[in-house]
């Protein structure tokens, strides 16, 4: 029986040795990071027009702050080659979130350096780690990316809520409801739907200020999951 342990003992250890040899490569990147090392691409899910810019948009290039006609601070933040030209400013330094302007900004403690400046709200957590991870990964300019988006999807926490944050609240939230809607919660957007004036500002139809303002129409996608959601009859779903 000794005989028999030792022998399994021995091809036990054989085994070890020729395992690392036999493992694969993954042809998959490593989420969030530029590590190509095993022959795929990079894939960090993050979609500059898609995902960074209508944050921008929406909470920053606004009249009186970084929009073109304003420029606060030398600042203008409404497309991909604004936001990285800042001039003498340090404002997005690829792959370092925390020495870029911009970034220190959003989550500065101080209120009279923070962005956006009150009485804006200080931008959801999930935006600001969707800017730093952007950063990170090299504040690529992804353009054309495909929309996630589903319209069998519609209910307002699912679907229209985010939509709406990330391309409306920077200017209708509780504190600085422009043009006296408030679409950061179900309250609000669900009176607005009331009045006519969401479905009419997102379609850009006559007699409606479109809607997002300075920035493109939202997707035929997006546009139908809210339809839905109103037709469904505007659940706090």
């Amino acid at each position: 029986m000794s005989k028999w342990i030792k022998a399994l003992a021995a091809c036990f250890v054989v085994m070890l040795a020729v395992l690392p040899a036999c493992q694969h490569k993954s042809n998959l990147p490593v989420p969030g990071s530029n590590d190509t090392t095993g022959g795929g691409s990079p894939d960090t899910g993050i979609c500059f027009e898609r995902d960074i810019l209508p944050i921008f948009r929406s909470n920053c290039a606004k009249s009186g702050c970084h929009d073109a006609a304003s420029h606060q601070e030398g600042y203008i933040l409404d497309n991909y080659n604004n936001i990285m030209n800042t001039g003498d400013h340090d404002g997005i330094i690829p792959g370092n979130a925390h020495e870029s302007e911009i970034y220190e900004s959003l989550v500065e403690d101080d209120l009279d350096k923070r962005m956006p400046p009150p009485p804006n709200p200080a931008l959801p957590a999930a935006q600001v780690e969707l800017i730093r991870r952007w950063i990170n990964e090299g504040a690529q300019n992804g353009t054309g990316c495909a929309t996630l988006c589903d319209t069998n999807s519609f209910t307002f926490s699912g679907a229209v809520q985010p939509i709406l944050q990330q391309s409306c609240v920077g200017c209708h939230n509780a504190s600085l409801a422009s043009g006296g809607v408030n679409l950061s919660n179900h309250a609000g957007t669900a009176a607005s739907v009331s009045s006519g004036r969401l479905l009419g500002a997102i379609r850009h139809q006559g007699g409606f200020v479109a809607m997002p303002q300075g920035a493109p129409k939202l997707s035929d996608c997006q546009i139908r999951q809210v339809e839905k959601w109103v037709a469904a009859g505007t659940l706090n779903n």
